[in-house]
């Protein structure tokens, strides 16, 4: 878990995804793979825009997120606005 106020910038994004525990696994461990970890990037910082520009959301919960080779998917969004309505 890693957590920033809002406005994030791609600083603020890499550093958040550094700081994941599984981040070694966006890497490529044992053999496997790297990951697409500038899609995650990318997603903290598409996150950060639209939280900003909906002030009515208190609450965005996406997990989990499965990252690819190429690309990202958020498997599950739960968003949730100031008057409690999901």
């Amino acid at each position: 878990v890693s957590l920033r106020l809002v406005p994030v910038d791609a600083i603020d994004a890499r550093e958040m995804v550094s700081e994941l525990r599984g981040y070694p696994l966006l890497q490529g461990v044992r053999g496997g793979p790297a990951l697409d970890e500038e899609a995650l990037v990318q997603l903290l910082l598409s996150v950060s825009r639209m939280m900003e520009a909906n002030p009515d959301i208190s609450e965005l919960d996406l997990n989990p997120v499965r990252v690819y080779q190429n690309g990202i998917l958020a498997l599950d969004v739960r968003v949730i606005r100031n008057d409690g309505e999901e």
